[in-house]
C-alpha cells in the first residue's frame, strides 16, 4: 500500500462558534455535511478536510 495524501485532520476546539467563524467566515471554507451524533463541523480544503471536534478538555501542550 502506498500513501499518497492525507484525507483529513481533526482539531479539538473548545468554542465551536468561534472556530466556525474563523474557518467559515474568515477563511471562507465550505462546510461538509456530516451525520455524526457529537458536536463538530467539517470543512473542505481541496481534496482535504478539516474536522473541528468540540472538546471541553483541550490538552496543555506548552
Amino acid at each position: 500500500m502506498q500513501i499518497t495524501q492525507p484525507l483529513h485532520t481533526a482539531l479539538l476546539v473548545s468554542d465551536l462558534e468561534k472556530a466556525e467563524h474563523f474557518y467559515g467566515q474568515i477563511l471562507k471554507l465550505p462546510k461538509v455535511d456530516r451525520s455524526l451524533n457529537f458536536p463538530g463541523t467539517w470543512y473542505q480544503v481541496g481534496n482535504f478536510q478539516i474536522h473541528l471536534i468540540v472538546s471541553e478538555i483541550i490538552p496543555d501542550l506548552v
